[in-house]
């Protein structure tokens, strides 16, 4: 009797080799489908967190509210809306008085080179005649005012940042520009801020009409609706009441003051 449990006990812990691969078969097969479940959970990734203080810097080249807009097409209004502010102003399309700048060839020189070396649009024989007409002065067509004046027209954009940043300009800011003449500066005004929050006061004809008939259509800013008035008086009412600028500047007029 005393023999019999030990014999039941091996008995007991012997396991054969086909009953021990298949116990690891089971297992194996258990463990592949349990973790390709596991695998197939799509769960929520955690939401980055942005600091609270951390500011973001605005770009003065471009407003949030003009990016992502895509293209924008000149469109009857505009064309009307230009029209409409030549007439306010008492603007006339009689031929313009040519003035000497900074170039030292004449106005005349300039259109003569146009002219002999073809320039950007050129027709000749049958199809002279046979191409839209341009609306606009010869002399604005050769950027006549770009030379007009004692700095390079491309100082604009070093006045425009200077004061962007000096204000921490903000597309909502409102800026007058005393003086404005043919939008050397302003222009980079107007295409960053909202529209109707470009002011100017300007006496010259000529640079009003460069503003106008060409400027602000080649640069494809007609919808920023700039309010531009002719006037010497320092008359700001014509601006309306109410309005509180965020800027005033009037960089352009000393360069026309003697010393």
């Amino acid at each position: 009797m005393a023999l019999s449990v030990p014999r039941a006990m091996s008995k007991g812990v012997v396991m054969t080799v086909p009953a021990l691969v298949l116990t690891v078969s089971v297992a194996a097969v258990f463990l592949f489908f349990l973790l390709s479940s596991l695998s197939s959970c799509s769960c929520p990734s955690q939401p980055s967190s942005t600091p609270a203080n951390k500011v973001r810097n605005v770009d003065v080249g471009s407003s949030d509210s003009s990016r992502g807009n895509g293209f924008l097409a000149t469109r009857k209004e505009d064309v009307d809306w230009v029209k409409s502010q030549i007439q306010a102003n008492g603007l006339h399309t009689q031929e313009n008085v040519l003035r000497k700048g900074i170039n030292p060839r004449t106005r005349a020189q300039q259109l003569e080179d146009l002219r002999q070396f073809k320039g950007i649009s050129h027709y000749e024989g049958p199809d002279s005649n046979n191409h839209t007409a341009f609306p606009c002065p010869g002399e604005l067509l050769v950027e006549e005012h770009h030379s007009n004046y004692g700095e390079p027209w491309a100082g604009g954009r070093d006045v425009y940042e200077f004061l962007a940043q000096a204000i921490q300009l903000r597309p909502d800011s409102q800026v007058l520009e005393i003086g404005c003449g043919t939008l050397r500066v302003g222009l980079h005004f107007i295409r960053y801020l909202n529209p109707e929050h470009f002011h100017c006061l300007e006496r010259d004809e000529l640079s009003l009409m460069a503003a106008f008939r060409y400027e602000l259509p080649a640069q494809g800013l007609l919808h920023k609706r700039p309010l531009i008035v002719k006037g010497e008086d320092m008359d700001f009412s014509k601006f309306g009441s109410g309005v509180t600028y965020d800027l005033i500047y009037a960089s352009a007029v000393f360069l026309h003051m003697p010393d």
